[in-house]
């Protein structure tokens, strides 16, 4: 199998907010990964933090506690920094990304994100 050098398809296969998936997770981490890993999922969030990879890519974080310990880690491409260089705490944007599971710490993880729309 040849792997393609083509962009992944950016038609969304899933509509969420950022809660509804840190919720979802939370509840059942095994029902919320076959609903929402490997799919495109279109999210709608406040950002609580903006950071970059241990690999340089653009990370936006949505908290989901009180103390920013866990929440949605959204991981962009390196071709979105400066779309994601423009974004502020406190702002609410919707993205699209890849579901990539949940980490030991109860992160929800998206991948392969870009920015949609910024309020």
């Amino acid at each position: 199998i040849e792997e393609s050098d083509t962009d992944p398809p950016t038609t969304p296969e899933i509509v969420v907010s950022a809660e509804t998936l840190y919720v979802d997770y939370q509840s059942n981490a095994v029902a919320a990964d076959l609903k929402y890993k490997g799919n495109l999922i279109k999210v709608t969030g406040e950002v609580t933090e903006i950071d970059t990879s241990i690999f340089g890519d653009p990370v936006v974080v949505f908290s989901m506690d009180e103390f920013y310990l866990s929440g949605v880690l959204a991981t962009f491409k390196k071709s979105e920094s400066n779309n994601v260089a423009n974004i502020s705490i406190g702002q609410t944007i919707t993205i699209i990304g890849r579901g990539d599971g949940a980490s030991i710490f109860s992160d929800v993880l998206l991948a392969d994100c870009v920015l949609v729309n910024s309020q």
